[in-house]
């Protein structure tokens, strides 16, 4: 009886830990992507259709290498992100994001500081033409 109640325990136990790991893998690691939710909250960069920060939003708290897996929040028609951003804004804790012309974070780049925002109009990468961004 008692091997058979070790056995269970033991049993029990590789369960929960594969619970647990399975759940922890879950969770976003930092840095990882998020679906948009259309809210600029904290921690997030925020990339606008429109200039001044207007029209539709794409909202992440992750580094995303290319845009041409996202769309912009709450769209039906010509979603896509890429070479479609007109204004960002880091809305992050922590540090600087980076803005880049070519997916996989190439070519011509724009940084912003905490809290700051900016047309895409006028910057190295130049109006409708962002493919991905990086966190510090």
């Amino acid at each position: 009886m008692r091997t058979r109640n070790n056995s269970i325990v033991a049993v029990a136990k590789v369960l929960l830990i594969a619970l647990f790991a399975a759940m922890t893998i879950a969770v976003a690691a930092p840095g990882a992507s998020a679906a948009s939710d259309g809210s600029c909250g904290g921690g997030e960069v925020c990339l606008y259709r429109n200039s001044n920060l207007t029209g539709q939003i794409y909202d992440t708290a992750g580094s995303i290498s290319t845009y041409n897996t996202v769309d912009f929040f709450s769209c039906s028609f010509d979603c896509s992100v890429n070479d479609e951003v007109s204004s960002f804004k880091n809305n992050g804790f922590s540090c600087e994001v980076t803005l880049y012309k070519n997916a996989s974070y190439g070519g011509p780049n724009t940084t912003l500081d905490l809290g700051q925002w900016t047309n895409m109009t006028g910057t190295p990468i130049g109006n409708d033409e962002a493919s991905s961004h990086l966190w510090c």
